[in-house]
């Protein structure tokens, strides 16, 4: 009998489930749904593309070497995966990771290589690694699954919402970047905070960030993958970007705890700020109106999934701290995000 180290073609995941959430149903007056797409391995939506990478590749040679960059989740799943089926891994990660995660890799029997102090530093480490040319992207992977997934299932139309917070926005301002070109023919190459270069593969204009100042740093790809940016810009449907204060992410994450008993990080959290406030909801998901036969006309009722990814770069201790130290937003009453490049302020 095979073991799964030899089947190449026995998945090494499970399907995640789909949970109707009547709190925020009744909050947004929406259907809500949450895709629980947690940490554990067998159900990190990380891990299943790994894994079939992983499989695909002993197949073609049975001593593949992986090699990742990873700001902590991805780098896991890699580790994981190569130890389900039987290969070496090594995970180049940037400094200062918390030793409960680095331990924990360990026992995946990763080789470990700390390398900078950001996600690009260690990413052209890896690159090195397999005597490739450097290059800083990263990021948009689960926006890129979706919106396959999203075609693959006739739902090219559906309205699908990106969130980032500020100071980790490589996808929002790239996305802003390729827009204003498609209006005016230019692009600002003068912002400080980011460099704009073009890839010509996709032709597309990419915004590399300077420095990650986001608490968010699972978020914290300096650059997003061109791939990702050119699917979103050719999308039938709209892809809406938003960017939060780190501050409503934390709040967001303990309120979420406290809802539904479910730890998550920042980089999750950040995609639920619309579950919480029915005002950047609306602007994201704006309501339609049907007009009925005799004139009359009413709300369309939305439906909306949520993905909840969970991640590894969480504790009670640390969503303790969360909930202590986002009560208020200082003296304001009002938080400030931005959808699209439009600022909007939205209540506590």
């Amino acid at each position: 009998m095979s073991s799964l180290r030899d089947d190449h073609h026995v998945p090494l995941w499970l399907h995640t489930p789909l949970l109707y959430s009547q709190s925020l149903s009744n909050n947004l007056d929406a259907d809500v749904y949450l895709k629980l797409e947690n940490v554990q391995t067998s159900q990190s939506f990380k891990f299943r593309g790994i894994s079939l990478f992983a499989q695909r590749a002993k197949q073609k040679s049975p001593d593949t070497h992986l090699i990742i960059a990873s700001g902590g989740n991805a780098g896991l799943a890699a580790a994981c995966a190569a130890k389900a089926v039987g290969l070496k891994c090594s995970v180049y990660l940037p400094l200062g990771l918390n030793s409960k995660f680095l331990e924990t890799l360990k026992e995946q029997g990763a080789e470990i290589i700390e390398e900078g102090v950001n996600y690009a530093a260690a990413l052209k480490k890896a690159r090195e690694a397999v005597a490739q040319d450097e290059r800083s992207v990263g990021g948009g992977g689960l926006l890129a699954g979706i919106m396959v997934g999203c075609k693959n299932a006739n739902w090219d139309d559906v309205l699908i919402g990106t969130f980032e917070t500020i100071g980790s926005d490589c996808f929002y301002q790239s996305m802003s970047a390729n827009r204003q070109k498609e209006k005016t023919g230019l692009t600002d190459t003068m912002n400080p905070k980011f460099t704009i270069f073009h890839d010509s593969e996709h032709d597309v204009e990419l915004v590399r960030l300077n420095a990650i100042t986001s608490v968010a740093s699972s978020l914290g790809a300096s650059s997003p993958a061109p791939g990702a940016v050119r699917m979103a810009l050719d999308r039938k449907g709209p892809v809406k970007c938003a960017l939060v204060p780190d501050l409503l992410s934390m709040q967001i994450a303990a309120r979420f705890a406290e809802d539904h008993k479910f730890l998550v990080e920042l980089a999750c959290s950040t995609t639920l700020v619309p579950a919480y406030n029915k005002q950047i909801f609306d602007q994201i998901v704006p309501p339609a109106v049907v007009v009925g036969d005799d004139n009359n006309s009413s709300k369309k009722h939305r439906t909306i999934v949520f993905i909840v990814c969970g991640g590894t770069k969480i504790s009670i201790k640390e969503l303790a701290r969360y909930g202590s130290t986002t009560v208020n937003n200082g003296e304001s009453n009002f938080w400030e995000i931005f959808i699209d490049g439009e600022a909007l302020q939205v209540n506590q």
